[in-house]
């Protein structure tokens, strides 16, 4: 059974930072599982034209929402 990933609000006067970390708190978790599926998908699929593939991709220093998804038949 998947985690459930609960997202708490920051305070109301949360600097960006805060903000940020919040985030970042949230995003973390998301990421590791994907990263999972990623794995497992490629264990599981033959490598053949029309194999499903997902590739994690990341933009660079400073990006919250790193990795990003890209889906590849």
């Amino acid at each position: 059974m998947a985690a459930k990933i609960i997202f708490q609000a920051p305070p109301p006067r949360a600097s960006a930072h805060e903000i940020a970390l919040s985030a970042a708190n949230v995003i973390n978790p998301i990421n590791q599982r994907l990263e999972e599926l990623r794995l497992r998908l490629r264990e599981t699929q033959p490598v053949k034209v029309g194999s499903v593939t997902l590739g994690l991709y990341a933009c660079g220093r400073g990006c919250l929402t790193c990795p990003h998804l890209k889906w590849s038949i």
